[in-house]
């Protein structure tokens, strides 16, 4: 069992690096304040962020997009609502399970 959640903790920060390098790519390529008819644009009203519109599935990948944001951001927006602090755990739990896990097993090499 702890196999199965160390693979998909594993799993999850492949796919932040790649969701991050999506982010990335899509700030370099789109221009700013330019709104597309169909696609991704980066926006920065107050907190920035990633807004998708006219296809299918846009609000899913607005949500995927925007997740290395709210990694970022929930922390500091937990304070304010219990909703917003339940999803910064649930987001957090896959890295916190990964560095706890990492720290116990090197713990256990050093104890004889």
């Amino acid at each position: 069992m702890a196999k199965t959640i160390r693979k998909f903790a594993w799993l999850y920060l492949a796919t932040l690096i790649l969701i991050t390098i999506a982010d990335v790519y899509i700030a370099k390529t789109t221009t700013y304040g330019v709104r597309v008819g169909a696609g991704c644009n980066l926006y920065d009203a107050m907190i920035i962020g990633f807004e998708c519109r006219d296809f299918f599935a846009s609000g899913t990948l607005t949500f995927v997009l925007n997740l290395p944001f709210l990694m970022i951001y929930g922390p500091l927006m937990s304070i304010m609502s219990v909703k917003v602090f339940v999803v910064t755990l649930l987001i957090w739990s896959p890295p916190a399970y990964l560095l706890i896990s990492s720290l116990l097993r090197n713990k256990a090499k050093f104890d004889y």
